[in-house]
């Protein structure tokens, strides 16, 4: 028998034991009623998959700003339920990894929608500022240029954002291609047999003795 600390570790081994039993054995019986995790995966993953090609489907031109938005979000659901179980098998493992390319580009996308949302608030606001100036002086009966009621920062605003509606252009041209033109192959059926790969996976079997 231990003695010293060994002894008083063993004691405390022995009563959590005991007080950890029964709580084990109520989950244990509450998992052989219910199912495993990678079964309940496949169902969860079935519904989030209906969300995504909803969601995808919606996004129906390079301005679909709330579209392309929405099916970001529904697209990092589905991979962020789906990531744990990439080790089940190769068909899991594609389909993280495409859904992740397709998160990618529909993030890239979100922040040009951003950026040019931003740029119009600028010109907007720069234009009232300046345009306010003119008009005050012309009140007061200071000549004014004609050419001076556009503000001089609008040129390199109106530059980033011809910049910016290209760069939105092509990336959605890109998501069209690769995505959206054929749902079917390239998201539905990825996870679809990522789904039956997670049904076929076998429930641990646990015992306690």
């Amino acid at each position: 028998m231990p003695s010293g600390r060994g002894a008083e570790l063993a004691r405390g081994v022995l009563k959590m034991h005991k007080r950890l039993r029964p709580r084990l054995r109520r989950l244990l019986t509450d998992a052989e009623d219910g199912e495993c995790y990678a079964a309940a995966a496949a169902r969860r993953v079935q519904a989030a998959q209906r969300d995504v090609l909803r969601a995808l489907a919606a996004v129906d031109g390079p301005q679909a700003v709330g579209g392309a938005h929405a099916a970001r979000i529904a697209v990092k659901r589905l991979r962020y339920l789906l990531a744990p179980l990439r080790d089940q098998g190769a068909a899991c493992a594609e389909a993280v990894q495409r859904l992740r390319r397709l998160q990618d580009l529909l993030g890239e996308l979100h922040d040009r929608h951003i950026l040019a949302q931003v740029l119009r608030d600028s010109a907007a606001r720069r234009s009232a500022e300046w345009g306010g100036r003119q008009f005050e002086q012309r009140l007061r009966g200071e000549p004014v240029n004609p050419g001076a009621w556009r503000p001089p920062e609008l040129s390199g605003l109106l530059l980033l954002a011809t910049r910016n509606e290209a760069e939105v252009l092509r990336l959605y041209a890109e998501l069209n291609e690769r995505y959206l033109a054929a749902l079917e192959q390239s998201v539905a059926q990825p996870l679809a047999a990522a789904v039956d790969t997670l049904r076929a996976v076998s429930c641990p079997d646990f015992r306690l003795s």
